[in-house]
């Protein structure tokens, strides 16, 4: 577990530096995260794995577009 916590803390900076609503979400997604963890298999840890990654490429793309369209509205 402290591995995926610490490349969500490297892909998107201290859970502190989140805005208020996705803060929140994060923490919910970290401790159902923690609480699979406890109980899974290893190939059922597989499977977690790849999906945490997708989740991991979901919000780095998300990011990249709130910090590209808050750019636009600034320019604008």
């Amino acid at each position: 577990m402290a591995t995926v916590e610490t490349r969500l803390k490297h892909t998107l900076g201290s859970f502190d530096e989140l805005p208020g609503q996705l803060k929140s979400v994060w923490k919910g997604v970290v401790d159902r995260l923690r609480n699979a963890f406890d109980f899974a298999m290893p190939d059922e840890l597989k499977n977690l794995q790849g999906r945490v990654g997708a989740l991991e490429d979901n919000v780095d793309k998300l990011v990249r577009d709130r910090v590209r369209n808050k750019s636009k509205r600034k320019a604008s």
